[in-house]
């Protein structure tokens, strides 16, 4: 009996996580697809990259989202265990499925600063929700926390931070404005502030 009521409580524990984790791709989706992607605003991580793709590729950025992870995961999953790799293959997913649903969402403003500000707290804020229950939603995220596993005195925020900068540059070669760049920093500065400050609590 105590086993049972043990394995009943360990599968309503991981449910809840996972839930939690859906409700972090979602906020983190909607970033994307309403906010960063229509205005060109590269934030760094899979999504910044999977923006420069779709504008230079026009490959649709659901499906870059699924080609950039593979090899981060592979790596992942010696690093960092089985749980947690299923967990970012639930994350990886269930992104890369609400980015095309919300990609049928109207853009909400075509104001660029308030599309760096709002996106980046709901991206900032998504990513730390998903990465509080012990999951990512793949690409940075992953490099992100296989950085922490070998350096575990590093902030998670911060160590995204230095990646997604060499993401930003990127977007400036590929979109050749300087203004854009200056938007992506401060989309970063806004997401990772949001969180560290969720990894705190």
């Amino acid at each position: 009996t105590i086993k049972k009521v043990k394995g009943m409580f360990i599968t309503k524990t991981r449910l809840k996580s996972y839930m939690i984790i859906l409700s972090g791709v979602a906020l983190t989706g909607f970033a994307i697809s309403v906010f960063f992607v229509p205005n060109k605003i590269v934030n760094g991580g899979v999504s910044g990259l999977a923006t420069v793709i779709y504008y230079t590729l026009g490959l649709k950025p659901s499906l870059a989202n699924i080609l950039l992870n593979g090899i981060l995961l592979f790596i992942s999953l010696f690093c960092l265990g089985w749980k947690f790799v299923t967990k970012t293959l639930f994350g990886i997913g269930t992104l890369t499925a609400f980015i095309e649903i919300f990609s049928y969402v109207p853009p909400i403003t075509d104001n660029k600063m308030l599309s760096t500000i709002f996106g980046a707290v709901f991206y900032g804020l998504g990513i730390g929700i998903v990465l509080s229950q012990g999951s990512t939603t793949g690409g940075t995220d992953i490099l992100g926390r296989l950085i922490q596993h070998k350096f575990p005195h590093l902030k998670i925020g911060q160590v995204l931070m230095g990646v997604d900068f060499s993401i930003i540059f990127l977007s400036f070669l590929t979109f050749r404005t300087t203004e854009g760049v200056l938007y992506g920093i401060i989309g970063l500065f806004i997401s990772t502030t949001s969180i560290d400050y969720l990894m705190k609590r």
